[in-house]
């Protein structure tokens, strides 16, 4: 049996359509409100696990479109930069530590 060691890629996909605000409900019934550009989460200190529940407010229609307060169905494919130490999303990455990208499940 042959190794490939190049047979599986990860592929993170950027669909979510972009977000002025919305409050995502974490698990402890705190909230984090949230701003997306096109599908990358630009908002410091949501937990990873809130990528999936930023996706399901898309799927079921609840979150207003950017700049034009109506809510519809769209794509719900949504990344962010995540520091490893607290698994917090950052604005951007920086030179100042380490980081990670994660994705919601499509």
């Amino acid at each position: 049996m042959a190794y490939f060691n190049h047979a599986f890629k990860k592929t993170f996909i950027a669909t979510g359509t972009s977000v002025d605000s919305y409050d995502v409900t974490l698990l402890d019934n705190s909230t984090v409100t949230v701003s997306t550009d096109g599908g990358y989460v630009i908002t410091d200190g949501m937990p990873t696990y809130g990528l999936n529940l930023l996706s399901q407010g898309v799927k079921a229609g609840t979150i207003p479109l950017a700049g034009l307060g109506e809510t519809a169905q769209y794509n719900n494919g949504y990344i962010g930069y995540f520091d490893p130490s607290t698994n917090l999303s950052i604005e951007a990455p920086g030179s100042c530590c380490n980081i990670y990208l994660a994705g919601s499940a499509i």
